[in-house]
């Protein structure tokens, strides 16, 4: 408390102390009640109210982390000048940065499954959807030739002539004739596919199917010939019709091969769905979200100054583990002070106006005296030491450098 304080209180106590005791004198004696202690009036001065008060800074606050963590870098020291936005601290972050790689690849697939899906049909994808079509329409061919052949072996099983050996054996020789013709084509064809010559490799799949064909109507003749020499046996007859069955299932999945195929071709030829872009849009929007959210958890272990200041204390250390939302750092803009008082009790306060002139002096600065103005009152009182008091806060019009947060002071406003 200041000595202009002091004086005033011993003066007013001595005043108090001399009615009170000229009182009792005038009173009967003790009845065993007590007496009340009188109550401090508001300590005037002229018509001015004066309070203690203390040096402030214009803004500061205590700063926490919205995440707890093990604190891996302090950046700054006490009494450092930083500027908004400045790293102060940061905890162990390795996990936030995992999450933000991650989230960064699942977007960048997203991302790319879209742009597949946007760009529409490519020309390789269906010349390789039409080659399969061509494929399996072949080998359809194939299995339908070798159920014709299987059934005329059991025909020819179940009933052999002289004259059916006869065209046995020719059929025979044409069908190796056929297959040696088909394969010179074949291998022309093909030939000239390697040289990048006419042909295309569909071109080439193509005779290669008819190649098999032919094969495999050389071995059908070959059969229907070996059946022709031996004769009808019933043995023969069993496994002829088992092979008319075992071609009858390779023609039934051939042909179901070659279906697949067809929808495949249409559904490359038609490209993306309305409904499949759709999905494939909102999963790049979720795997952004996921992305911003992952860079939000990584900015949640940098604390960054929210203004410019001074550090004015550092309360944690690297290594310590802090729970988030604890304080631990304290920041003050120094570049301008403020004067404030707790000490007016609501006798005081209704002689205080917002504007109203204050004069300061510091217990630590003596022979000081700075003026100033009341820049706010708080509408709000609180109690304090069995009174209700005001927060008054008073602007200084020239504050002095020689000024440190919390030094102590009277102020004197003019009531």
């Amino acid at each position: 408390m200041s000595a202009t304080r002091w004086t005033l209180l011993a003066s007013i106590l001595v005043l108090l102390l001399g009615g009170i005791y000229a009182w009792n004198q005038r009173q009967p004696a003790d009845d065993g009640q007590s007496v009340a202690a009188p109550t401090l009036p508001a300590i005037r001065a002229g018509g001015s109210v004066v309070a203690d008060a203390r040096v402030v800074p214009e803004r500061s606050a205590a700063l926490s982390l919205p995440a707890g963590g093990s604190i891996s870098e302090i950046l700054v020291e006490e009494g450092s000048a930083v500027e908004a936005g400045a790293p102060l601290l940061r905890i162990d972050s390795a996990r936030e940065a995992a999450g933000v790689l991650q989230a960064r690849a699942q977007l960048e697939s997203a991302e790319a499954q879209l742009a597949e899906l946007e760009r529409g049909p490519q020309a390789e994808v269906v010349r390789a959807a039409e080659a399969a079509v061509l494929v399996a329409m072949a080998e359809v061919r194939a299995a339908e030739a070798r159920v014709s052949g299987a059934q005329a072996s059991l025909s020819g099983v179940q009933r052999v002539s002289a004259e059916d050996l006869v065209i046995a054996e020719r059929r025979f020789e044409q069908s190796k004739n056929a297959r040696w013709g088909v394969q010179a084509q074949r291998d022309a064809v093909c030939g000239r596919v390697k040289e990048k010559l006419a042909f295309t490799q569909a071109d080439c799949d193509q005779w290669q199917a008819q190649v098999q064909e032919a094969e495999e109507a050389v071995r059908i003749a070959e059969l229907q010939l070996q059946v022709a020499r031996r004769g009808g046996r019933p043995e023969d007859v069993s496994a002829a019709g088992g092979r008319v069955g075992e071609a009858s299932g390779a023609f039934a999945a051939a042909r179901a091969r070659s279906q697949q195929a067809e929808a495949e071709l249409a559904r490359v030829k038609q490209g993306a769905s309305p409904e499949a872009l759709i999905v494939a849009r909102a999963g790049v929007d979720a795997a952004r979200a996921a992305l911003e959210q992952a860079e939000l958890s990584m900015d949640d272990t940098l604390l960054r100054a929210p203004f410019a200041g001074v550090v004015a204390a550092i309360e944690a250390h690297e290594g310590e583990r802090v729970p988030a939302g604890t304080p631990v750092l304290r920041l003050a803009d120094t570049r301008s002070w403020r004067i404030e008082t707790e000490d007016l009790t609501e006798l005081d306060i209704v002689s205080v106006t917002e504007g109203g002139s204050a004069t300061v002096r510091f217990d630590a600065l003596s022979g000081l005296e700075l003026e100033g103005r009341v820049l706010g009152i708080r509408s709000f009182g609180e109690s304090r030491l069995g009174d209700i008091t005001y927060r008054v806060t008073i602007g200084l019009d020239e504050p002095d450098p020689r000024l440190r947060w919390n030094m102590t002071a009277t102020v004197e406003i003019d009531g």
